[in-house]
């Protein structure tokens, strides 16, 4: 074997994005082929860099993989390039890979209400801002005619709730929740509002849905022993 890299994928997993910059080293060392003589190539991408440090000249030698700001939020890949001076293989690739947290994430993606209501409604939004320090929330609304929107602090965090009123009559449209903010990564932010179908039974928050649509009891949906559990919504 001409040389030798190992690893020669780099995955960084989930990044928080003004955390410090995080490294993963990746080594070479000669094999048959005669002294290497390692270069690498900038990475397309900003925030990824590389730096070759020598261990022992012509034989080993390691790649400081490191990753920061500024990459933009989502899932990321890019490669470096790393000219070996070995003329069997002059030129291997090195894949890294990672996703950077978004600035604001939420949950639940989106709210749900059934279209037949006997009393009124809450559904709550949870807000999570990636270092916890959350912005000013400067306004709220929703497309949902009659309905209520607060916003509260629970446990330290902002949750935004929206309030049905009881009503049997269907609410056509497609309807969202939106909020500004004085963050200037994330000026506003939307969410989508979904009504069921007049008629549609309600789910209780320990029942889930099997292929059929039919209603069951999540305790007997799930296998034994098993981890999960009901999620209840608020």
């Amino acid at each position: 074997m001409p040389l030798t890299m190992s690893p020669n994928r780099v995955n960084f997993d989930r990044i928080i994005r003004h955390e410090p910059t995080r490294t993963q080293t990746v080594t070479l060392r000669r094999g048959d082929a005669g002294p290497i003589t390692p270069e690498v190539m900038p990475a397309r991408l900003p925030g990824l860099e590389a730096q070759v440090c020598e261990i022992e000249a012509g034989e080993h030698y390691e790649l400081e993989i490191s990753v920061g700001y500024p990459l933009p939020p989502g899932k990321f890949s890019d490669v470096f390039r790393v000219t070996t001076g070995v003329e069997e293989v002059p030129e291997v690739l090195l894949f890294v890979s990672g996703t950077v947290a978004p600035r604001l994430s939420v949950a639940p993606e989106q709210l749900n209400f059934p279209a037949e209501r006997t009393t009124s409604l809450d559904r709550a939004l949870h807000l999570h801002w990636d270092d916890g320090t959350a912005p000013k929330i400067l306004h709220m609304e929703t497309t949902l005619p009659d309905a209520g929107v607060r916003l509260e602090n629970r446990h330290g965090a902002d949750v935004i709730v929206v309030t049905l009123p009881a009503g049997t009559e269907p609410i056509p449209g497609h309807h969202q929740l939106t909020f500004a903010t004085d963050d200037p990564e994330v000026p506003s932010y939307s969410v989508p509002i979904r009504l069921g179908e007049p008629g549609q039974v309600r789910r209780s928050a320990d029942a889930t849905l099997t292929p059929g649509n039919r209603a069951v009891d999540s305790r007997r949906a799930m296998p034994p022993n098993s981890a999960r559990k009901p999620i209840k919504t608020p």
